[in-house]
């Protein structure tokens, strides 16, 4: 039997618990969105990455096979980024190059930047 005054504990105690599985609910769904952009964002820094170290590579092979670059700086894209490769400084033999690559939405704000210097003698 129950006494008139405890009628209504079992129904406060459920309510917690549906107020309780219901934060951590949202507590679990904020940390699987904020996971899965970091590693979006990861991605597409490791593929900036890449496209820097790509960058500096065509330089590389340009000035190896005929001891100079066409150009002082020069871009390369697709549609998923691009990467620009400067001359930093240039003294006899030595080549300092610098290339930064971005990939992603720049407008959305989605996306990865590296940047890679170098410097080579020839």
């Amino acid at each position: 039997m129950c006494h008139k005054k405890e009628r209504g504990v079992s129904l406060i105690a459920a309510i917690f618990v549906v107020i309780f599985l219901a934060f951590m609910g949202i507590i679990l769904t904020t940390y699987t969105i904020s996971a899965a952009e970091e590693a979006g964002n990861e991605y597409l820094s490791t593929q900036a990455l890449f496209y820097a170290d790509t960058g500096i590579y065509n330089a590389l092979t340009d000035i190896t096979d005929d001891g100079n670059l066409d150009v002082s700086s020069y871009t390369f894209s697709n549609p998923t980024g691009t990467a620009t490769i400067t001359v930093a400084s240039h003294t006899g033999s030595i080549w300092v190059l610098d290339c930064t690559a971005t990939c992603g939405d720049t407008a959305s704000e989605k996306y990865g930047r590296r940047t890679i210097r170098v410097t080579f003698k020839n």
